[in-house]
């Protein structure tokens, strides 16, 4: 990692999120979570079925897994989300 430059995208990204944190949580349902993934296949998926996922089937697509699994959420140093 001694070597390693950042390129000047990079730097622009590490300057422009900065006051993000991460945070790694288990898996559940989230409403804030659900919100995000609807306006996330509304504008990815519009017309095709998967815009109009019901809070199931989110659940079984993202939630139920046979491996240890986390979400990464993040949020700034405020508070705010996405």
């Amino acid at each position: 990692m001694a070597e390693f430059e950042a390129a000047r995208y990079q730097r622009r990204a590490w300057k422009r999120h900065e006051s993000l944190q991460a945070m790694t949580l288990g898996l559940r349902f989230r409403v804030e979570h659900y919100a995000l993934y609807l306006r996330y296949q509304a504008a990815r998926h519009a017309g095709g079925g998967m815009d109009q996922d019901s809070r199931d089937q989110y659940s079984h697509f993202l939630l139920q897994s046979r491996v240890n699994t986390r979400l990464v959420d993040s949020a700034t140093t405020g508070g705010s989300r996405w």
